[in-house]
Formats: C-alpha cells, sequence, structure tokens
C-alpha cells in the first residue's frame, strides 16, 4: 500500500513538473505566422493603382523620352505606380527656346542643331503615309533662318530609325500648336498586370484616387 501511495505521488510531481516546463517554453517561444509564406518577410506597401489615357502609350527603360522603349500599354491598362520622377523644371510654364543660327563665315550658316524634347499633342501629317502621331515622343529645335523664315527641325524614331523633319513659314506655326514641351511633366515608373515595369510619360498615367 505504501508502495502505491508512493508511485502516485510520483507520477502527481512529473505531471505538475512537466507542465511547469511547457508553460515557460510556451513563454518564451517567439510568435508564429499561420501563413508561413510571409515569414520573416515585411510586408509589402499597397501601392496606388492608375489607368492609362492613351492608346499605344511607350513604356521606356528611364524616366525621358531618350530611354528606349520597352513596351506598349493600351488605352484603359490598370497599372501600378512603383514612383513619380520630376524633372528640375517641373511646375514652371515651359516653352521652347528660339534658337539662333551659327555663322560659319563666308556668308554660310548653320541649323542651331539644339534640340529640346517634346511630346506630340495631335497628330502630324507629313505626307500620306506617315504621321506623327498623338503621344509620340519628339526633339524639336525653333529658329528663324538668316533670311527671315521660321524654321523647325523635328527628329523622330518610327520603326526602330531616327529621322528629321524640315518645316518652314507656316507649317512651323502649325506644327508649334501641335507639339508641348516634355520637361514640365512628371514620368511614373508602372507595373502593369503580368509584372512587366518601366516608366510612362505623365499625361498618360491618371492616378486612381486613393480613399481613407
Amino acid at each position: 500500500m505504501k508502495y502505491v501511495k508512493f508511485l502516485i505521488t510520483v507520477i502527481v510531481s512529473l505531471s505538475i513538473l512537466a507542465g511547469s516546463i511547457s508553460c515557460n517554453k510556451s513563454k518564451d517561444a517567439p510568435d508564429v505566422l499561420e501563413d508561413d509564406t510571409l515569414s520573416g518577410r515585411p510586408v509589402e506597401e499597397v501601392n496606388q493603382t492608375a489607368d492609362i489615357t492613351g492608346s499605344g502609350v511607350n513604356v521606356r527603360k528611364g524616366p525621358g523620352i531618350d530611354y528606349a522603349v520597352e513596351f506598349q500599354l493600351n488605352k484603359g491598362s490598370v497599372v501600378e505606380i512603383l514612383d513619380e520622377r520630376f524633372p528640375d523644371d517641373a511646375g514652371k510654364d515651359v516653352a521652347f527656346t528660339e534658337h539662333e543660327w551659327v555663322d560659319t563665315g563666308g556668308g554660310y550658316y548653320a541649323a542651331p542643331n539644339k534640340f529640346e524634347p517634346g511630346v506630340m499633342t495631335t497628330a502630324y501629317k507629313i505626307d500620306e503615309h506617315f504621321s506623327l502621331n498623338k503621344g509620340m515622343a519628339v526633339k524639336v529645335c525653333f529658329s528663324a533662318d538668316p533670311g527671315g523664315h521660321g524654321c523647325v527641325h523635328v527628329e523622330y524614331v518610327t520603326a526602330g530609325q531616327k529621322d528629321t523633319l524640315k518645316l518652314i513659314d507656316m507649317d512651323m506655326v502649325s506644327f508649334r500648336d501641335k507639339v508641348k514641351p516634355a520637361g514640365g511633366t512628371a514620368w511614373f515608373k508602372i507595373r502593369d498586370k503580368i509584372g512587366n515595369t518601366g516608366w510612362v510619360y505623365g499625361d498618360y498615367v491618371k492616378p486612381h484616387e486613393v480613399t481613407k
């Protein structure tokens, strides 16, 4: 009988000791996430989304028209905004400069060849086969030649090839109404629905309203 009581006492004592160890262990143990896919990784912030407002909008490798086009997006595409880059002159009244021709001597002058980035606001028909389309990135040089004729040289890229257009007099005036300086508008770094990333000119990105 004494032996049985002794066994019961030992069993009870061991149970109490095991419970105590279990409690201490649970206090010291770190929190465990139920979703192990998040374990050890910070939860990313949710970025703002936006609509693409133009058709065939170029997505470039960097924030400017000098960067190569990576791919294009169609009107209505929903993208995620990753970053926003403003040029130094953003927010100011940005206008094209009219440059002077260079006197090369002997009564000869050379075009100034000082091009500034711009974006077509409406299409400009060059001939029956080709137009500079709305939203197309161009580089322009406005000037007046020594004879007093207003001139504009336009650099553009089509089918991977750079070309230059020269306009004189009234064509220059009508063209000026169809192009705007690119310097005063922000560029957005975006990610599309399949994970492609790149930079888009801000005129063609309409951010969704953020509700709190």
